[in-house]
């Protein structure tokens, strides 16, 4: 049963080399910025960190105004991190560890790296989204992995929901309930004032489960909605009742 699962937490390949370039990356940038000061390295994270008023919008008109379209963002802000804070990138890494290589066993690290990217686009895409809905609220800019990680808490809950892991090293939990936990911490923690990336943190779920499922194939998942909709409707046929004095398989193979 996948309840009695055993978690193995040795790094992967492709887990091993996602940690090593954000931690890379992170450590590269804070030397060159907060230590050296090189404003050329300040530029350069500012242009690849994910902010809803440069990547993909359109300033003034077309008539000689300025344009910014800088749709990299959407696959680079994973990439960084806060670079006053070592927690950032040491919370991300610790849930791709403690993660990431079931998952890459499973699909193999091709695989894995694929969804990792998807993810993080598809959560960028969504950031994006609502920034451009409620500017107050989302038009923030946005760095870190929390997007991809949250996806492969989401799929490990998908795909291994029996699965048993430890709440906070200490409180067993199954995998499905978890993810929920993670939910509406992260609302409750949202909703109090604090300054992280709900929106990023839910396109990250919304990434696992339309990719796990693979509901981002509009034709399948309106398949799937037609197939839902025609079971709900379907009447229930009439009851049938046997009545005695027929005759039984006995007598009908005599």
């Amino acid at each position: 049963m996948q309840s009695n699962l055993r978690i193995d937490m040795k790094p992967t390949p492709m887990v091993l080399r996602i940690m090593v370039a954000n931690v890379v990356l992170w450590l590269l940038f804070g030397i060159l910025v907060n230590m050296a000061g090189q404003t050329g390295a300040a530029e350069l994270y500012g242009a690849l960190m994910l902010a809803p008023q440069e990547a993909l919008t359109m300033v003034g008109s077309m008539n000689g105004v300025e344009v910014s379209f800088w749709p990299w963002q959407l696959a680079t802000y994973a990439w960084l991190h806060d670079l006053l804070s070592p927690s950032h990138v040491l919370f991300n890494m610790l849930g791709l560890f403690f993660l990431g290589p079931t998952l890459e066993r499973r699909w193999g690290g091709r695989s894995f790296l694929s969804f990792y990217l998807w993810s993080s686009i598809i959560a960028g895409a969504l950031s994006l989204v609502l920034a451009w809905l409620l500017p107050s609220v989302f038009g923030f800019p946005v760095v870190g992995a929390s997007g991809a990680t949250m996806a492969i808490l989401a799929a490990f809950s998908f795909v291994m929901p029996e699965a048993t892991l430890l709440l906070f090293f200490v409180l067993p939990m199954q995998a499905k309930w978890l993810l929920w936990i993670a939910i509406v911490m992260d609302t409750m923690a949202f909703v109090s004032g604090s300054a992280i990336a709900w929106h990023t943190h839910m396109g990250g779920v919304l990434a696992a489960w339309l990719l796990i499922t693979g509901n981002w194939r509009p034709r399948l998942a309106l398949d799937r909605l037609r197939l839902k909709t025609m079971k709900r409707r379907r009447k229930p046929g009439p009851k049938l009742t046997v009545l005695p004095g027929g005759r039984g398989d006995d007598q009908m193979l005599n």
